[in-house]
C-alpha cells in the first residue's frame, strides 16, 4: 500500500472511531472492592473486556472503595463482559472475575470484589439451583453475605448444572439468595452456617414462573329487596373495544369478582336464571386505572311484575288479613262474586311458597 493509501485507510477508520463514539451509549457496571473486615480497598484497578473488542475499558476505586467502569456499545446492541477485580501483594480477590451480558441500555449494581489474604485456609459453600419439575437450572444469580453489618456481598451465577462454588474465609452463618428475572426461588432466602470443621455446606432452590398478579380488580355484589345476598346470578363482563367475554357466577355471599390484567373501561351484564326474576340495574359500566385499580358493581334482584299472566279479576271482591301486621299466623277473609278462589303465597322475589286454598264458592 502506497503513502496515500495509507492515510486514506487512516482517516477512514478515524472517521469510524468518531462516528462510533458520537453514537455510543454506555453500558454501566457499579461496585466496591474492600477487605474481609469491610474497610474500603481504594486505589485498586478494575479492568473490563468486551467478548467481542480487543480495547479494554477502566477504572480505579475511590477513598470508599467504589468504582464505576463503561463499556461502549452501538444504541440498541449487547455484548458479553468480563470484570476483572486486582489485588495488591499478599492477597487476592474474590470473586475471580464477573461475566455479564449487556445491552446499551443496562445499568447493574453490586459486582463487588473482597480482598483476603494470601496462605489463609478456605472454605466452599455450594448452591445447587433447579427448576419445578427437577432440573438443572442454570443462569440463576447467586448472593452471599456474612450475617455481619458491612459484610460484602458476593455474587455470582450457576453453571450449566445448576450449580456455583463459593470459596470463603470467615466462619460464620451466611446469608444466601437466588435470583432471576422472570422467576421466584423456594426458598426465599437460606441461612447456613459455614466452619472450617464442618463437611462442605449446601444450599438448594426451586427456582418457579412468576405469575403475573393484576393489581385491576372488578367486584360484583348482588343482593334482593330486603338486602340478603343473591347466589348463582350470572354476569358477563368484557373491556371496551375487545371482543373476549368472560363469565362470572355470585357465590353464597352474592360477591364474585374478576382480575383483568389491564386498566380501562368494563361493562358487566347480569341475568338471573329464573324468567320470573329481573336484575336491577342489568348492566354496569366500571373503570380502572392506578389511581382507582378497584371498582365494584351493585345489582338487585327482584320480582318481574310484567312477566305475571293476566287474570280475569273480579269486579267486586274484599280481601282482609287479621291481625295486619301479623307475626306467626293470621286469619284471610276474601268475599267475591266469583266461584272458584285460589289463594297462593309469593316471597317478596316473586317465588310461590305455599298454596293456601283452592275451591269453588258453588
Amino acid at each position: 500500500m502506497n503513502r496515500s493509501g495509507v492515510i486514506l485507510f487512516c482517516a477512514v477508520v478515524l472517521i469510524v472511531m468518531m462516528l462510533f463514539a458520537s453514537s455510543a451509549s454506555p453500558a454501566v457496571v457499579f461496585g466496591r472492592v474492600a477487605f474481609e473486615d469491610g474497610e474500603p480497598a481504594e486505589g485498586i484497578d478494575i479492568i473490563g473486556l468486551a467478548f467481542s473488542s480487543p480495547l479494554p475499558s477502566s477504572a480505579v476505586t475511590d477513598s470508599a472503595g467504589e468504582y464505576m467502569i463503561r463499556f461502549s456499545l452501538l444504541p440498541g446492541m449487547g455484548d458479553t463482559f468480563f470484570v476483572i477485580g486486582t489485588a495488591p501483594e499478599g492477597f487476592y480477590h474474590s470473586p475471580e472475575f464477573f461475566r455479564e451480558y449487556m445491552t446499551s441500555t443496562d445499568t447493574l449494581y453490586g459486582r463487588d470484589f473482597e480482598l483476603r489474604p494470601e496462605g489463609v485456609p478456605t472454605m466452599n459453600l455450594s448452591v445447587w439451583t433447579k427448576d419445578s419439575l427437577g432440573a438443572a437450572f442454570q443462569g440463576v444469580q447467586i448472593s452471599v453475605r456474612l450475617n455481619e453489618e458491612g459484610s460484602t456481598t458476593l455474587i455470582d451465577s450457576t453453571d450449566y448444572g445448576g450449580r456455583v462454588v463459593f470459596t470463603l474465609t470467615r466462619e460464620g452463618d451466611y446469608i444466601v439468595t437466588a435470583d432471576r428475572e422472570g422467576f421466584f426461588s423456594v426458598p426465599e432466602a437460606e441461612t447456613v452456617f459455614v466452619g472450617a470443621h464442618v463437611p462442605i455446606p449446601s444450599v438448594r432452590f426451586t427456582m418457579h414462573t412468576d405469575v403475573f398478579v393484576s393489581p385491576y380488580w372488578l367486584y360484583v355484589f348482588a343482593s334482593d329487596s330486603l338486602g340478603e345476598p343473591v347466589e348463582s346470578l350470572f354476569v358477563e363482563w368484557e373491556k371496551e373495544g375487545e371482543s373476549g367475554r368472560y363469565p362470572l357466577w355470585t357465590d353464597e355471599d352474592g360477591f364474585a369478582s374478576a382480575n383483568p390484567p389491564t386498566e380501562g373501561v368494563y361493562y358487566m351484564r347480569a341475568l338471573h336464571s329464573n324468567p320470573e326474576l329481573i336484575v336491577v340495574p342489568n348492566w354496569a359500566s366500571l373503570e380502572l386505572s392506578p389511581e382507582e385499580p378497584v371498582d365494584t358493581a351493585f345489582f338487585s334482584v327482584l320480582a318481574d311484575t310484567t312477566n305475571i299472566a293476566e287474570r280475569n279479576l273480579p269486579m267486586d271482591y274484599t280481601i282482609s288479613i287479621s291481625p295486619n301486621p301479623f307475626n306467626s299466623g293470621a286469619r284471610i277473609s276474601i268475599e267475591a262474586e266469583e266461584r272458584l278462589i285460589v289463594v297462593e303465597i309469593f316471597d317478596i322475589l316473586g317465588r310461590k311458597i305455599d298454596e293456601l286454598a283452592n275451591f269453588d264458592t258453588g
